[in-house]
């Protein structure tokens, strides 16, 4: 065969591709088959089928209506059917209801009759809707039975399988193995994690406890190393019914239908709370912060002599509440051992309100009260300067969004009182007011009062033009003061209210809180209760002693920190000097005359230099007289770490004004060691601190409203030195760096028999040198 050449383009195999330029040809003609002829079919109209067939026979609609059915009645038959079988056989109860549940559907199907018969020849759907109905009902009846008050499977709290169990079960296990672990354990926080591997729990609270009546607040918390915690210092508790109600909530208000599923596939877990006091939190809170952290300080603005400052801030390291009390809880869980302890940590605390922003109400305040304002009251009238305006503004830090804002406003509680003194009506006599204490309730009585100004609804006016919406409008600040009537008698909210009674001042200390400082905080609460609520008529005296009465162990106090013979040592009644002090300084800044008051033999840096008072039954005594015309009550309040005297009544409006001398050098002190043999060898503590004696001067000077000197007084302190104590385990050497005398702790009393320098009476309670046992 010839050798035939490939077209160009075309493919080595198959059929050879026909060239762009080839000539179409037309395509080759094929005969086609003729089809096979059919039949024409006469057309027919629906007309004609009509025509033909008659016309069409109308389906009538089955009706299906289901008769009323007693579902309690079919359960009831069904129920007594099932009983009759069992008797000739033994079933258990599951057995028998599931035999009930059968006979109940056979029933409530008869009940049914042709209509559901009738409904399932008509539609598959309709059948298949009947049996999830009949399954549904079924499963429904059979679940609200057998789970009725109960915890559904899967469903556990904590470490606890509670299906199947009720609302008291649950309350029981749950008190069972958490609560008690609460109630009974105790949890330690470390400042660090070398104070974990190193520091002694209970020497260190031992310690702290020793030295909490003897160093300021401050202070004491920035020497503390490790705090011991139980139950009731944090009012930590478990809400076991609330944890019971949420474990029988799952799968019905919690969740439902799914959550039921969820938790028999993949269990449920509920977890444990605990409770805890949120000032008692804050209150540790603010200890660590002070030991291993720093507290937040947001600039602020303060008025001065009409103008208006900004006051410095600045970040700080501070607890996280939330996440502290997580690790608490934990800790509480944990049973014991190591596991019942953690290093505290502190976070970032940023500035919640910057310098910027408190200078812009600094600016916003100084421009409110530039021109003062007038307040005019039945045909007179008084202009106040902006030191008057100044003196009655206060700020506040408010939430605001995710931020916060600073916001100055007119302080009612200082606005008021001192605009009813300079309201007086043509009709208007001074007012006079006297206080009826019945318990807890204290009365007002007012004298003398025809009318007064009603000067709440005059300080909610200025409120408005200083910093309300028409702030800023321009123009003089004229404030009209209506006229009432006083009520003779009132409640001291309603006083405080309408201004007939307001603050004449206020004063603050803070005490330690924690393991070791109960019995301590146990009687300056006592004391407050007895002082609270005392009222001083115009022209008496107010006398601590007389108050309080003696301080003693019938009386109800403890024993705690005491100021004997140049150291502290437990005495009953320790504690009560801090509330003493509390009360000089009230009367110090309300201006009043201060009849009686020592300090103590020893200095208290807890409180303001040279102005400390000490009480000690029978002898030393505090006492302050009521110079005003009307009665003056001291409410006592004492919460946390902290104990408040307000002293009430109508303002003199004294104003204050205070010189504190340099400190003079006095004696050094010495150091003594005490051998405790409870202690292990090698361990000691600080049980007094030492400090050398002193000496300082105050002088106080009192002016009324018009600048006239009404008394000028001088507080004289003089301070013995402290000798430090230190209480050690046997054969311990402890470097002091001096001189020391080593005596063993007495182990009835707690402390040295003998002072060396003085005498310990426990019948009469003083010290030979001092002449007095002061007890703080």
């Amino acid at each position: 065969m010839a050798n035939e050449t490939t077209p160009k383009g075309a493919p080595k195999h198959g059929k050879p591709t026909k060239r762009r330029d080839a000539v179409r040809q037309p395509a080759a003609q094929t005969a086609k088959t003729p089809r096979k002829a059919v039949a024409a079919k006469p057309t027919v109209t629906r007309a004609h089928a009509r025509t033909d067939a008659g016309p069409r026979q109308k389906k009538p609609k089955q009706k299906l209506v289901l008769p009323g059915i007693s579902v309690g009645k079919l359960w009831g038959q069904a129920s007594k059917q099932a009983k009759r079988s069992a008797r000739t056989s033994k079933k258990s109860p599951v057995r028998l209801f599931l035999k009930t549940l059968l006979v109940f559907v056979i029933l409530l199907l008869q009940a049914a009759g042709k209509n559901v018969g009738a409904l399932l020849r008509q539609s598959h759907a309709a059948q298949a809707a009947l049996v999830a109905l009949v399954l549904v009902v079924g499963l429904g009846v059979f679940d609200a039975a057998a789970n009725s008050g109960r915890a559904y499977a899967g469903v556990k709290v904590g470490s606890l399988d509670v299906a199947g169990k009720n609302a008291d079960e649950i309350t029981a296990m749950v008190d069972e193995e958490y609560g008690a672990k609460v109630d009974e354990g105790s949890v330690v926080i470390f400042a660090s994690e070398e104070a974990q591997n190193t520091v002694d729990a209970d020497v260190a609270t031992a310690q702290d406890a020793a030295l909490a009546e003897q160093l300021a607040v401050d202070e004491a918390r920035a020497n503390k190393q490790a705090w011991m915690v139980a139950a009731e210092d944090v009012g930590a508790s478990v809400p076991a019914e609330r944890i019971a109600e949420n474990a029988l909530a799952v799968g019905r208000e919690n969740g439902g239908l799914l959550a039921r599923m969820q938790a028999m596939v993949g269990g449920w877990n509920v977890d444990v709370d605990v409770d805890y006091n949120q000032t008692f939190i804050d209150a540790l809170a603010l200890d660590i912060d002070g030991a291993i952290g720093e507290v937040r300080e947001d600039f602020d603005v303060e008025v001065v002599n009409g103008t208006a400052s900004v006051t410095p801030g600045h970040t700080g390291e501070m607890v996280n509440t939330e996440k502290f009390e997580d690790r608490l809880t934990e800790a509480f869980f944990s049973g014991g051992g190591p596991e019942n302890s953690f290093v505290a940590q502190v976070e970032h605390a940023p500035l919640r309100i910057d310098e910027a922003q408190a200078q812009a109400v600094a600016d916003q305040v100084n421009a409110a009260i530039a021109n003062g304002a007038r307040f005019e009251y039945d045909g007179s009238g008084w202009d106040a300067t902006p030191a008057d305006l100044g003196a009655w503004i206060s700020t506040a830090v408010e939430p605001n969004g995710d931020g916060w804002t600073l916001k100055a406003y007119v302080d009612a509680k200082k606005a008021k009182p001192s605009l009813l003194s300079h309201m007086e009506g043509e009709d208007d006599v001074p007012v006079s007011v006297s206080f009826e204490v019945n318990g807890d309730d204290v009365t007002v009585h007012t004298a003398d009062v025809a009318a007064i100004p009603l000067v709440a609804d005059a300080v909610s006016a200025l409120q408005e033009r200083l910093f309300g919406d028409t702030a800023g409008e321009g123009g003089d600040i004229v404030i009209n003061v209506e006229q009432g009537t006083a009520p003779t008698t009132l409640s001291l909210a309603e006083a405080l209210d309408l201004g007939i009674v307001g603050t004449i001042s206020s004063f603050t200390t803070e005490f330690t809180t924690g393991t070791g400082t109960e019995n301590r905080n146990h009687n300056i609460a006592l004391v407050s209760e007895l002082l609270n609520n005392s009222v001083t008529p115009p022209g008496e005296v107010w006398s601590f002693n007389e108050t309080a009465g003696d301080c003693n162990e019938e009386a109800g106090f403890e024993e705690a920190g005491a100021i004997v013979g140049g150291e502290y040592v437990d005495s009953t009644g320790g504690g009560i000097c801090q509330v003493a002090t509390t009360v000089f300084n009230a009367v110090y800044e309300a201006g009043l005359p201060v009849v009686s008051r020592s300090n103590h033999s020893l200095y208290i840096s807890s409180y303001p230099p040279g102005r400390d008072a000490a009480v000690s039954w029978p002898d030393l005594d505090l006492k302050w007289e009521n110079d005003t015309d009307s009665d003056i009550l001291l409410a006592m309040e004492c919460v946390d770490g902290a104990v408040t005297a307000t002293l009430y009544g109508v303002d003199p409006e004294y104003t204050v004004t205070s010189e504190t001398g340099a400190w003079e050098e006095g004696e050094e002190y010495e150091t003594i060691e005490e051998v405790d043999e409870t202690l292990a060898e090698g361990t000691s503590y600080v049980k007094t601190a030492g400090a050398d004696g002193s000496e300082i001067s105050v002088t106080r000077t009192v002016t009324d409203k018009d600048g006239t000197v009404v008394r000028q007084d001088l507080f004289a302190s003089v301070y013995s030195p402290i000798d430090e104590v230190v209480v050690k385990g046997p054969n311990t050497v402890v470097d002091n760096g001096g001189d020391t005398s080593t005596w063993t702790a007495d182990a009835n009393t707690g402390y040295a028999s003998d002072y060396g320098d003085g005498f310990y009476d426990t019948s009469y309670q003083q010290a030979a040198t001092d002449g007095f046992a002061a007890v703080m």
